[in-house]
């Protein structure tokens, strides 16, 4: 009979895959290693087979904010040559959104690096560089329907990377897992 890996949490299956006997048990092996990867949100790779460096951008996130403030500057024109206070102040507030995320989709603004050095990203601000010797950790904060991630440093201050959802997740994973790897 086989067990069923969907009710084990992420340790279980961690602990399941290190003890089981992968050349007696190939297809369970895979099985596990699928549940696990499911589990932790990216997948392809465990924990243990992080190979650097990573690049992440948020062009997506950006063009699709270009799309739709390109759609409600057009949506609000009419009201706006109509001198309608609401399509006035629709159109000016969806023209400058436009012309911000236009900018930062033309710059590419918004993008996170993870390699030997440590994170090094980009945001409104300017580029950043954090160095391994000053990452202790790194989480999700769920914000409305999308994840943040933060990274932790050892002074205890925190900053927020400019990738969100998926990649967000994604991130985490790499990162915790290289700090570990470091540690050990």
């Amino acid at each position: 009979m086989e067990p069923d890996y969907s009710n084990y949490s992420i340790e279980e299956l961690e602990e399941a895959l290190a003890s089981i006997d992968k050349n007696a048990y190939p297809d369970r092996t895979k099985i596990l290693e699928k549940e696990l990867s499911i589990r932790q949100g990216w997948s392809g790779q465990r924990q243990t087979e992080v190979s650097l460096p990573y690049y992440w951008t948020s062009t997506g996130r950006n063009l699709f904010f270009v799309i739709f403030f390109s759609g409600l500057a057009f949506l609000s024109y009419s009201s706006f040559s109509d001198k309608s206070l609401e399509g006035v102040i629709t159109f000016i507030i969806s023209t400058a959104c436009l012309i911000f995320y236009g900018t930062a989709l033309y710059q590419k603004s918004g993008w996170v690096h993870v390699d030997d050095n440590g994170i090094s990203y980009q945001n409104i601000w300017g580029n950043k560089q954090v160095p391994w010797s000053d990452i202790s950790g790194c989480y999700i904060r769920y914000i409305r329907f999308t994840k943040i991630v933060y990274i932790v440093g050892k002074n205890g201050g925190e900053k927020m990377l400019p990738i969100v959802g998926w990649k967000a997740q994604e991130i985490n994973n790499i990162v915790n897992t290289e700090i570990q790897r470091r540690e050990a």
